[in-house]
């Protein structure tokens, strides 16, 4: 579930199948508890929240005294990761929860370091595989 309460709404995602046999396991621990039945819960027993998900993250980032690091651009890596692997800006979008292919392209954005060192690589073998073959030797009478 994403957003608040009221604006609450299904973000639908493929899992390995081992997976969703431990999510039933989980789910069956307890009775059913109404529409937005969660999974997942708090030590309080409440649902697991985007905001309870944040704020459990900016607490363990600050107890690991991680410098530069936060929830927010981790989610833009991903974006990055997926865009950078071949996946389409509305397959991405999708897998993101936006609800307009505008918001993803924010975060698609970045170009990773992957990318940048095949696109070097590329031009680097490009430049050589293009010289004809004596093209390092001085052609005779050039100055």
């Amino acid at each position: 579930m994403k957003g608040k309460k009221a604006e609450m709404k299904e973000i639908c995602f493929p899992i390995y199948d081992s997976l969703f046999s431990v999510l039933v396991a989980e789910r069956n621990k307890r009775p059913f508890d109404g529409p937005y039945d969660a999974v997942f819960r708090n030590e309080a027993g409440d649902p697991i929240t985007n905001t309870w998900i944040s704020k459990s993250a900016v607490r363990l980032i600050r107890r690991c005294k991680l410098k530069g690091v936060c929830l927010y651009g981790l989610r833009h890596a991903m974006a990055t990761d997926l865009t950078e692997a071949g996946i389409s800006l509305e397959l991405t979008r999708k897998i993101m929860g936006h609800a307009s292919a505008a918001t993803t392209s924010h975060y698609t954005h970045a170009v990773g370091i992957q990318s940048l060192c095949r696109a070097v690589e590329q031009v680097r073998s490009q430049s050589v595989n293009d010289l004809p073959p004596n093209a390092t030797k001085r052609e005779e009478g050039a100055s």
